[in-house]
């Protein structure tokens, strides 16, 4: 299995809630992960997972070796077929995990002061670059791993294009923009035209084959104006492309990723069309899925 792969493994168990006990890359495409968590009564539930495209033989027989030793169950993750032990193809063992986490960088409980400081064009201590080019890149890290989905930051490569900060592509397409301003942003009427041209533009390309643009997010350390005059400009914005403007504080969207790290089981059942058609994106609103989710499954 790619390094990556093993990567996005580590990451999504240790968010899942898991302890990695020991990580032993036996060959080129082969990596076995010992890992427990305990249940909520205290028991212990310990897996010892192979992590391989087409184990051999004996690789496969190791495996089984080790989790009679260990006292723990035995899985392979894997698209071959193996008789007499538990089976799972990559994508379903991530979904069974509440889905794939890319990046280590939202793994970090002080993410809301992170993104606070970037937007608010500051650089914490311990980050090289700039503030609005890390904003950038977390905000699409974020959005990547609430929505389970691909983004990607156009940065650079595209510099001298006009485009927004990057698009995330999948559940629901988006398009996002970090501002990083220390005396907080209000989108201008400039601002708006140009968002809803980077919308129409896309929509005109590829609607037949990926779908229209949901929503467009902008994040920041703070928005200058008053509700009011937000929800004009998000009014002017809807005229012109037929989309929501949703627009969040870099602190709000950092406690967000926290909230749903913390009970990342739930994320695939959040209604991520409904949170991002708000103007004010804000933590209660998650909160408040979070709590339909909870009682939906008590009453199952």
């Amino acid at each position: 299995m790619p390094n990556n792969q093993t990567a996005n493994a580590l990451r999504t168990l240790l968010v899942s809630g898991y302890i990695v006990s020991s990580v032993s890359r036996i060959s080129q495409g082969a990596t076995i992960l010992s890992v427990h968590k305990r249940d909520r009564l205290g028991g212990l539930a310990a897996s010892t997972i192979l992590l391989s495209e087409t184990p051999s033989i004996n690789v496969v027989e190791m495996v089984r070796r080790i989790a009679s030793e260990s006292h723990s169950q035995p899985l392979l993750v894997t698209s071959r077929s193996v008789k007499n032990i538990p089976t799972l193809k990559a994508a379903k063992f991530f979904d069974l995990l509440g889905g794939i986490v890319r990046s280590d960088r939202l793994i970090r409980d002080d993410l809301s002061l992170v993104l606070n400081a970037f937007g608010h064009n500051r650089l914490p201590k311990g980050f090289i670059g700039k503030p609005e080019t890390l904003l950038e890149e977390f905000v699409k890290d974020g959005l990547e791993f609430l929505l389970e989905s691909r983004g990607y930051h156009y940065g650079q490569d595209r510099l001298f294009e006009s485009v927004p900060d990057g698009v995330v592509l999948g559940k629901l397409n988006l398009y996002f923009d970090g501002k990083a301003y220390r005396g907080g942003y209000h989108p201008s009427s400039d601002d708006i035209k140009r968002f809803a041209g980077y919308v129409t533009d896309f929509n005109d390309r590829y609607e037949s084959v990926l779908g229209r643009i949901h929503s467009f997010v902008v994040v920041s350390g703070s928005f200058t104006e008053k509700k009011n005059a937000l929800e004009t400009k998000a009014s002017n914005f809807y005229a012109r492309c037929n989309t929501q403007l949703c627009c969040v504080t870099a602190s709000d969207f950092g406690q967000i990723i926290t909230n749903i790290r913390l009970q990342c089981a739930n994320r695939s059942a959040i209604n991520w069309a409904n949170i991002f058609s708000q103007l004010r994106i804000k933590p209660t609103s998650i909160a408040s899925e979070l709590r339909r989710i909870s009682k939906d499954k008590a009453l199952d």
